[in-house]
C-alpha cells in the first residue's frame, strides 16, 4: 500500500474534517456535549454498585474513522493511552464519589433494578449510565475532559505533519516536472 497516497486521498480529508467539527465545539463549557457531538454518547459503567470506567455507548460512523486514525499513528497515541491509565487509578475516588451523590439523590438514570439484584448477584450486576451535559460538573472533576483536551493535539499535530508531508511530496513532484 502507498502509504502517501493514502494519508494524502484518505487520511487527509478525515483529519480535517476532525479539526472543522471540534471547531464548532467548546469543551470547556460543555465536555459532554463535546464528546457527544464528536464521538458518540458516552456513558459510565457500574459493576456491582461501584462505579467503572467511562466508555462509548454508541460510536459514530466518522468516530470510528477518527480511532482507525489514532490506531495507525498508535506511536503518536501511546504517551496518552500512558498517561491515560495513570490516571484511572487516582480517579476512581472521584468517579465513585460522584456516582454515589447520583445515587443519593436519586437520579433516574441509577436503574431500579439495583434495587432488586440480591446482595450475592451484585458484584456481576453491570448497568451504565448515559452521560449527559447535566453531568458536566461532577466531570470537570476527572480527567475526562484533559484526555479529550490531549487527543485533540495530538489529532491537530498529526494533521500538520501529514499537510507538511503532502506538501513536500507536491514540491518534489513539481520539481520533477
Amino acid at each position: 500500500m502507498n502509504r502517501h497516497l493514502l494519508e494524502r486521498e484518505w487520511i487527509l480529508p478525515r483529519l480535517r474534517e476532525y479539526k472543522q467539527a471540534m471547531s464548532k465545539l467548546d469543551m470547556d463549557k460543555d465536555t459532554i456535549g463535546y464528546i457527544t457531538s464528536l464521538l458518540g454518547p458516552i456513558a459510565l459503567q457500574i459493576v456491582g454498585g461501584s462505579a467503572g470506567e467511562f466508555f462509548h455507548h454508541e460510536m459514530l460512523p466518522h468516530a470510528t474513522v477518527w480511532f482507525a486514525i489514532a490506531d495507525l499513528y498508535e506511536e503518536k497515541f501511546r504517551p496518552l493511552y500512558r498517561w491515560l491509565n495513570k490516571q484511572r487509578r487516582t480517579e476512581a475516588p472521584r468517579i465513585q464519589q460522584a456516582y454515589q451523590e447520583l445515587k443519593n439523590k436519586s437520579d433516574p438514570r441509577i436503574t431500579s433494578e439495583e434495587g432488586r439484584v440480591s446482595s450475592s448477584q451484585r458484584k456481576r450486576h453491570s448497568y451504565m449510565i448515559l452521560l449527559s451535559s447535566d453531568d458536566n460538573r461532577w466531570i470537570a472533576q476527572t480527567r475526562l475532559g484533559d484526555y479529550f483536551k490531549r487527543r485533540q493535539a495530538i489529532m491537530e499535530e498529526l494533521l500538520l505533519s501529514i499537510e507538511e508531508d503532502v506538501q513536500r511530496q507536491n514540491d518534489v513532484l513539481e520539481s520533477l516536472v
